[in-house]
């Protein structure tokens, strides 16, 4: 990513994430006041196991969903 330092596998999920750098977020959850620039992140709030974090860092201790994230 140009913006954070995240990086991806794939071209897609770059053009994925960078969208959550624009401040248009179109998608909003229908429970809460959060809203998302992309519906697939939408997608992972609304998940019914949003505690479920199998990726964990080994310097920082945080724990993450997406490998991606790490």
């Amino acid at each position: 990513c140009k913006v954070c330092p995240l990086t991806f596998f794939t071209k897609s999920e770059m053009q994925i994430h960078s969208k959550s750098h624009t401040e248009a977020k179109p998608h909003k959850c229908p429970h809460c006041s959060k809203s998302f620039a992309n519906a697939s992140y939408l997608a992972q709030h609304r998940s019914p196991l949003p505690a479920l974090k199998p990726y964990h860092c080994s310097y920082c201790e945080k724990s993450f969903r997406q490998l991606s994230h790490l």
